[in-house]
């Protein structure tokens, strides 16, 4: 068995579901993974298709329903939000580039004990000195993030999406700084970013932007499968 792997754009993924119209078998789609399998029953052949994390809305099995989904190869537009202690990288995808963004930086980490003050001061209590200024620190940390997406609003109100990677306190402390969110914590336009991030940088975001919008294609088969095209002529002969 030879294995062959291609990675494939929001409109190619798209393009490669509506080939498939004539397909004669189901593949098994799996929801929560958002990944199509077909596993030939008579030959050593098995196809996955890992969707993009954008395709939000499919909840079924039937290839012919998914198909007529897609009416448009539109990009959505989404909002991506990368925080960690100290650090906060945010931005908003529009046809796959990022039109508008924001790296923010606060000294708000215990020094060698790497932990966020917030953290530390629900385990040890009250704040002296340094504390108090990482306490503030962190405060404006949020207020600077919310600040931002606020000016913001005009491009993200209407957003299909919006993407986090954020520890559960540090979203919450998000939700409770001044200014708010142009959001709320229970909107269902949030998802968690899939996948593992590393420190909030722009370059990080690119990474994060384009992981967003591709999907992938994993085949395996008796003989190379060398492109999407030959793997199409495959499945519908």
């Amino acid at each position: 068995m030879r294995s062959s792997q291609f990675f494939l754009s929001y409109s190619d993924t798209i393009d490669f579901l509506r080939n498939l119209r004539h397909f004669n078998h189901n593949f098994e789609y799996d929801p929560q993974t958002k990944v199509f399998q077909y596993k030939s029953p008579t030959t050593d052949f098995e196809c996955k298709l890992q969707l993009p994390s954008l395709f939000h809305s499919l909840n079924h099995n039937s290839l012919n329903l998914i198909q007529s989904t897609f009416a448009s190869s539109e990009i959505p537009t989404f909002l991506i939000l990368l925080i960690r202690a100290g650090h906060a990288t945010i931005g908003v995808s529009q046809n796959g580039v990022i039109i508008h963004h924001r790296v923010i930086k606060k000294y708000m980490v215990r020094r060698k004990q790497g932990k966020a003050q917030l953290t530390y001061q629900t385990l040890k209590g009250k704040a002296r000195g340094g504390a108090k200024l990482r306490l503030a620190r962190t405060r404006e940390f949020f207020e600077e993030i919310n600040s931002k997406l606020q000016e913001w609003h005009k491009n993200i109100k209407d957003v299909d999406w919006i993407f986090f990677q954020c520890s559960p306190r540090l979203w919450s402390e998000l939700f409770k700084a001044n200014p708010n969110p142009p959001f709320t914590k229970g909107d269902r336009r949030i998802h968690k970013i899939p996948l593992t991030t590393y420190k909030p940088t722009f370059k990080e975001l690119q990474r994060i932007n384009r992981f967003l919008l591709h999907g992938k294609i994993i085949v395996r088969a008796q003989e190379q499968i060398k492109s999407t095209e030959e793997l199409i002529t495959r499945l519908l002969t």
